[in-house]
């Protein structure tokens, strides 16, 4: 019996392959665990957010992010996958004003 370790999905005319992630080698976890381009306006890689704040339409409105030094969608990224390359559950990242001394 053959198992295959892909799944072929097609959006849009497009072909996806989806590999397991148990079946994914280190390098690439590292690239493709966390990310999906889909949400990203199918980008290959990862944009990079440097706004400072981001957009409420109310006061008190409950957001995953309003201040980039908090959290932003790039940090989200990279602590998710760092957070799946050490099986972990979470990850989290900390800001580091003086990163040379």
């Amino acid at each position: 019996m053959i198992v295959s370790i892909f799944q072929i999905v097609i959006k849009s005319s497009i072909i996806h392959i989806y590999i397991g992630r148990d079946q994914m080698k280190f390098a690439t976890k590292a690239i493709h665990s966390s990310y999906d381009c889909d949400e990203h306006n199918r980008a290959l890689m990862p944009p990079i957010y440097q706004n400072s704040m981001f957009a409420l339409h109310e006061i008190g409105e409950n957001v995953p992010y309003r201040y980039s030094r908090l959290s932003n969608p790039t940090r989200q990224i990279l602590e998710d996958t760092v957070a799946d390359l050490e099986h972990g559950a979470a990850g989290f990242c900390v800001f580091q004003r003086y990163g040379g001394n």
